[in-house]
């Protein structure tokens, strides 16, 4: 998908992103390569995700606060308007060690992450992650934000192209978009 990782060979299936980076954002916390290297690629690759999406798929506050505050730290590395939604969090808020070795050194705390309650060193991309490669299967998604947009239009095409049931409602592909049903419905 363009992270600077070793894959395996090449499956013939489609990845939810945003699902995706919610998983290795916790599977990242036992292993902080893994996370710098999601946080370079969302630097290369904003464009693509829906910010939207990340923190409706959120399903607890521990996910909530961790994406807000990757999404805080893309906002310092890229400033854009849409990076502004994210809310700051209560002051006074209790800060957790993000990567759960506690021999992990934290010399210099990364400010973006300490405002959302997460104690980490402060980040600095690899710069060696690419663009997704549109053509294969596993980037459909991508392609269809690039056709479609990045909304509920895409998503929803995602998965009518690949969710097996024949006769998806409205709700169902709702609930695995993560936009509203009225989105969907449109």
């Amino acid at each position: 998908m363009g992270v600077l990782a070793t894959g395996g060979a090449p499956r013939r299936w489609a990845q939810d992103p945003e699902a995706l980076l919610l998983f290795t954002f916790e599977v990242g916390r036992s292993d902080p390569r893994l996370f710098d290297e999601v946080l370079d690629w969302l630097v290369t690759n904003e464009q693509l995700v829906s910010l939207r999406r990340l923190r409706s798929l959120a399903v607890d506050h521990e996910d909530k606060a961790l994406s807000d505050a990757v999404i805080a730290w893309l906002g310092r590395q890229r400033p854009k308007a849409r990076f502004a939604t994210v809310a700051r969090p209560a002051s006074g808020q209790v800060v957790e060690r993000l990567f759960f070795d506690d021999r992990f050194p934290v010399a210099h705390a990364d400010h973006a992450f300490a405002e959302h309650g997460w104690l980490r060193p402060a980040v600095s991309g690899s710069s060696k992650s690419g663009p997704p490669d549109l053509e294969a299967p596993i980037n459909l998604s991508f392609r269809l934000r690039h056709l479609l947009g990045l909304a509920a239009r895409a998503e929803v095409v995602r998965l009518l192209f690949t969710m097996p049931n024949s006769g998806p409602t409205a709700s169902s592909l709702a609930r695995s978009a993560g936009y509203t049903k009225r989105n969907v419905h449109e």
